[in-house]
């Protein structure tokens, strides 16, 4: 009885003859190298698999915290101000975005909110927009008007973004008392006005370089008065842009007939805000989300 045995680094493959071939022999010790090599391949292969499924569960954990990081700069509630309503809300179109809102009252009971919109898609949007909110609310609390605001971040932000890098804004402050809403915009889509005794939707133009392109850029701001059942709507790029799987965009005529119509049925500030979100989300049908979607829609209580 003739063995012949060919280790490796699992196991062994073995050959029992008696009186064997040569050609056999060679044979099944070739047949036992191959088996050998594609061992250790497959074994390597493995090993490199699960180093990749962990470094891919660390980065899903990675961006889970930015993700939750993000979501933290928003408002976890509406601000109340007695005959107002407010509701805004962002849809990254990854894990994290470029995209955020917020709400707060000043101590003198004006509500300022605003929405931003910084370069880029993902982790490279989350950087410069995380500078941003770590010095917006100073800017706001140290200046009077809206303009200033404007102009001091822009300064802060040419000196700390890297170039190619900016920030969209568009801001309202709401006065209660005075009923009125100063808006002032640098770079994003027009904001819309809506007034329920015309029925007209205007929008409300203002232009100027988004913050951190221009040292030297000059800002603007009006003043809208405002009347119950109005509405201000405050809308991102991501909504304009959002694309079905034509690729058509759904744009701005459809975003105003969207909110003109949400307005002549008399929505809620809420509701007006779900209609548009939904109708958006709708055309887009199964096509991925290319931007972040952001929205913040104020409303004036009717009197009852």
């Amino acid at each position: 009885l003739e063995i012949i045995i060919v280790p490796f680094e699992h196991g062994s493959v073995s050959l029992h003859t008696t009186g064997g071939r040569d050609d056999v022999v060679d044979l099944v010790r070739d047949f036992a190298e191959a088996v050998h090599l594609g061992y250790v391949r497959f074994l390597d292969f493995r090993r490199v698999t699960e180093g990749q499924r962990l470094q891919i569960e660390e980065y899903e954990r990675e961006l889970t915290r930015a993700h939750d990081l993000q979501m933290g700069l928003m408002p976890q509630r509406a601000p109340r101000r007695p005959g107002y309503d407010f509701a805004g809300s962002c849809t990254p179109a990854r894990q994290v975005g470029g995209d955020m809102y917020r709400a707060y009252i000043l101590p003198d009971g004006r509500l300022v909110g605003f929405l931003a919109d910084a370069t880029g898609h993902a982790m490279e949007a989350m950087i410069p927009l995380m500078i941003f909110a770590g010095i917006l609310e100073d800017h706001v609390a140290g200046s009077e008007r809206i303009t200033q605001i404007f102009g001091s971040l822009n300064r802060s932000l040419c000196r700390a973004l890297p170039k190619q890098t900016f920030v969209c804004l568009s801001m309202g402050i709401l006065d209660p008392e005075k009923r009125t809403l100063t808006v002032s915009n640098s770079g994003c889509p027009y904001p819309y006005h809506y007034s329920a005794a015309s029925g007209c939707l205007d929008e409300i133009a203002l232009d100027g370089y988004p913050l951190g392109v221009s040292n030297s850029a000059t800002y603007f701001e009006k003043v809208v008065d405002l009347a119950p059942g109005d509405r201000a709507v405050f809308c991102s790029d991501g909504l304009v842009e959002a694309a079905n799987s034509q690729g058509e965009a759904f744009g701005f005529d459809r975003l105003q007939g969207t909110i003109q119509v949400g307005c002549d049925r008399g929505l809620t500030t809420a509701g007006l805000h779900r209609h548009i979100v939904r109708t958006v989300l709708t055309f887009q049908d199964d096509r991925t989300q290319e931007d972040d979607m952001t929205i913040i829609v104020v409303g004036v209580r009717r009197k009852r």
